[in-house]
């Protein structure tokens, strides 16, 4: 993993940004990751003024809206969409928060508020990168939040174009279903359950038994 990361700082210096200071993101816990049911992803733009490792943030539980709302979806998904109630639990959203991964599409801090422009174009210039990272990541769910557009020609799906956010789309090539959803700032909580759990019918991995 160290490797990895000396690959995206000296890519960001080739991009001229002198002393890169990166957020690492990825696998928050490989051992938890490799048994949840389904692996799952979440894709996101950037982080909000941090620089260092994302496990720290989350490694004593969800912090700030963001990953309680990532936290709520994640045990929402691995428990096939039980009550709302069933996954408010702290200690259910703590254990679902550590078995997932994030990868955000740009490894140097950004704003409060993301400029998608700068987002889009890290992402290109870092693309072949990305890739990478998500392939050794290997999940059977990608959840795109907020990068729905960004992700249709990062991963190569083909969606109709006319409703590009009308459903999960399973990806041959990724060995994943890709799921167009929100970015976890824009989530009313009960709601989003719902929304999600909607979405999330035509994603056979994850209905409940």
């Amino acid at each position: 993993m160290t490797e990895s990361w000396d690959d995206w700082r000296e890519h960001y210096r080739g991009l001229g940004i002198r002393e890169p200071k990166l957020c690492k993101d990825g696998i928050l816990n490989p051992e938890a990751y490799q048994a949840s049911k389904p692996r799952l992803l979440f894709v996101l733009k950037e982080s909000n003024h941090y620089e260092g490792d994302l496990r720290e943030i989350v490694k004593d539980g969800p912090k700030f809206q963001m990953w309680h709302a990532i936290s709520r979806w994640a045990a929402a998904i691995h428990l096939g969409f039980p009550r709302y109630q069933e996954v408010d639990d702290w200690d259910t959203r703590r254990a679902a928060l550590d078995s997932i991964a994030t990868v955000n599409l740009r490894k140097t801090a950004g704003e409060a508020s993301a400029d998608m422009d700068v987002v889009n174009a890290f992402a290109y210039r870092s693309r072949e990168l990305l890739r990478q990272q998500i392939a050794e990541i290997g999940p059977q769910v990608i959840l795109s939040c907020g990068v729905w557009g960004s992700l249709l020609w990062l991963l190569d799906i083909d969606v109709d174009p006319q409703d590009p956010w009308k459903q999960p789309i399973y990806s041959e090539r990724w060995g994943a279903w890709i799921v167009p959803w929100r970015h976890p700032n824009r989530s009313d909580n009960k709601r989003s359950h719902k929304e999600l759990k909607s979405m999330f019918k035509q994603v056979p991995l994850c209905q409940r038994a």
